[in-house]
């Protein structure tokens, strides 16, 4: 029995159609997701660890716009995201080198030095193309010890896991993940279901990690210090007690050396920057000696991986004692973030002059 050329003709000629159609359809709704018009009224979709990530990595894009790259990068945990403020950052180095200078705050909740050098290497630096990477760092951060392959936050994201996976099919996946957005909200609508049965207001869904950020990813805390420790919110915190040696930072000197690497193999200059935390984190009586153990360590580091250390305290833990700079014990209030950012800013004028080009005043 022969089949009718002219059904079979048919049939082909509807899975073309139908091809064509659902392409066209598809790229229309990718097309979408892409418009800022559709997207911001869309609950954030949560493809990585945080629902955080997809916002800065909206606002970097949009910069990328306007520029062809970004001048200095900010990266590390939330203190990094809450205490630089790139906008007072760039007025004030754009003022002394006589050029437009561009900086975005890259800074992630819950990253320690070894997730961040991750992030910078699969993240950042293809995104951003900088010609600086500023990372901040505290004591806490340094002593993790947790490698970012097992790292237990970035196992929750579904990009990181194919990052994690080292393997040039996981990278492939990975990367459409993060490049598709139509594959980015996966579970978005279960997420909406549940935030409904909580009643959580939906424009904390738009926000995406209910902490809303400017255009250049800094994150504003206004509540003060007093009213956390009134809430009960700090009662868990404890002072630093960690051994006074270098084996018990290793694990975060090692993740700052391999970024240091990855950045001078792409010819970008690498800088670590001591992020000032209150003076509560070194309560106990060898506090001074706790921190001054951690700061020499990071000199040590930089010496033998060739990159600069800021440290804007210079060692003295009393500006860690003003209550009115923080919110917490490490994010800093607005006024905290303005301070910090004015004296990094002064501290990296002759880096960024000589990285940068930039004619001298």
């Amino acid at each position: 029995m022969t089949s009718d050329p002219v059904k079979t003709g048919l049939r082909a000629r509807d899975i073309v159609a139908w091809l064509v159609l659902t392409s066209c359809l598809l790229a229309l709704a990718e097309h979408a997701l892409r418009d800022p018009r559709v997207y911001t009224r869309l609950p954030v979709p949560e493809p990585y660890y945080r629902p955080g990530v997809v916002p800065r990595g909206r606002s970097l894009d949009v910069l990328l716009t306007r520029v062809e790259n970004v001048d200095v990068l900010f990266i590390g945990s939330s203190i990094v995201r809450t205490n630089v403020r790139p906008f007072r950052f760039d007025k004030l180095v754009s003022a002394k080198l006589d050029r437009p200078v561009v900086s975005f705050n890259g800074g992630l909740s819950a990253l320690r030095p070894d997730p961040t050098r991750l992030y910078l290497e699969r993240f950042w630096l293809d995104r951003a193309r900088p010609k600086v990477v500023v990372q901040g760092v505290r004591l806490g951060d340094m002593l993790s010890t947790t490698p970012a392959e097992s790292d237990p936050f970035l196992a929750q994201g579904r990009v990181e896991q194919h990052w994690m996976r080292g393997t040039v099919w996981s990278d492939a996946v990975g990367w459409l993940i993060s490049e598709v957005r139509m594959l980015q909200y996966q579970g978005a609508l279960q997420r909406l279901l549940d935030a409904i049965e909580r009643r959580q207001p939906y424009a904390e869904l738009v926000v995406g990690g209910g902490f809303p950020v400017d255009k250049r990813g800094w994150e504003r805390r206004t509540t003060p210090l007093a009213a956390r420790k009134r809430s009960g919110k700090l009662k868990d915190y404890r002072p630093y007690d960690n051994e006074l040696d270098r084996e018990s930072l290793r694990g975060g000197l090692e993740a700052l050396g391999r970024a240091a690497r990855s950045c001078r193999e792409r010819g970008v200059r690498y800088v670590v920057a001591n992020v000032p935390e209150h003076a509560f984190h070194y309560g106990r009586p060898d506090g001074k000696l706790r921190y001054a153990h951690y700061l020499e360590s990071l000199r040590e580091l930089a010496e033998e991986e060739g990159f600069l250390f800021v440290d804007v305290t210079d060692g003295d833990l009393s500006y860690g004692r003003r209550d009115s700079l923080f919110s917490d014990y490490g994010h800093m209030r607005p006024k905290g973030a303005r301070w910090f950012t004015e004296e990094l800013a002064r501290r990296l004028i002759t880096l960024l002059r000589e990285t940068l080009d930039a004619p001298a005043r």
